[in-house]
């Protein structure tokens, strides 16, 4: 039986579409934790997000089929019309605790997050933050949606799961 640090790990994305770089700090997560809530969000105030959260929740769990049947990730959908405040991360939190019956201990994010401006400080003080420095894999799914449109499916292999390039198709013409 495998020892965790952390009980239950969270990550908050659009994954739109995941892409290596999710997947690395999903990746890490699991190293850490019992349990991994992947919250994959759609706050219908960004544009920037072209594929419906139903399309990013089915490629998040082709990615992790496996972990998902051991009770390992948990994907659950988040829809928020609020801006990205400390109410925002209470309502991530309180989320976590009704799907998985428990407190979140653990999140991990990019550095290039702020997350101090979702999370006040008495709950990052309750949770071990893992913070992954962006420039190891310099990927972001604007770079992905960018290559789908110039047809650079050459590159795309480089950064997408062979899970998500097998929807390369319908990837490139939404």
């Amino acid at each position: 039986m495998e020892n965790f640090k952390f009980n239950c790990g969270i990550i908050v994305g659009r994954f739109s579409p995941i892409h290596i770089g999710h997947e690395q700090l999903i990746n890490e997560a699991l190293k850490d934790c019992k349990q991994v809530v992947v919250i994959v969000t759609s706050d219908n105030i960004s544009k920037e997000t072209s594929y419906s959260l139903d399309y990013r929740i089915h490629l998040v769990n082709k990615v992790y089929s496996n972990e998902i049947k051991n009770n390992r990730v948990i994907v659950v959908p988040f829809v928020s019309n609020q801006k990205l405040d400390t109410s925002y991360g209470d309502n991530i939190l309180k989320l976590v605790k009704n799907t998985v019956h428990k407190e979140a201990d653990y999140i991990i994010y990019g550095s290039d997050k702020n997350i101090e401006k979702c999370f006040s400080k008495d709950k990052i003080d309750k949770l071990y933050c893992n913070k992954i420095d962006r420039n190891l894999i310099p990927i972001s799914a604007t770079m992905i949606r960018k290559m789908l449109k110039n047809n650079d499916k050459y590159n795309l292999e480089k950064y997408l799961n062979i899970c998500v390039l097998e929807e390369y198709e319908k990837l490139k013409n939404i």
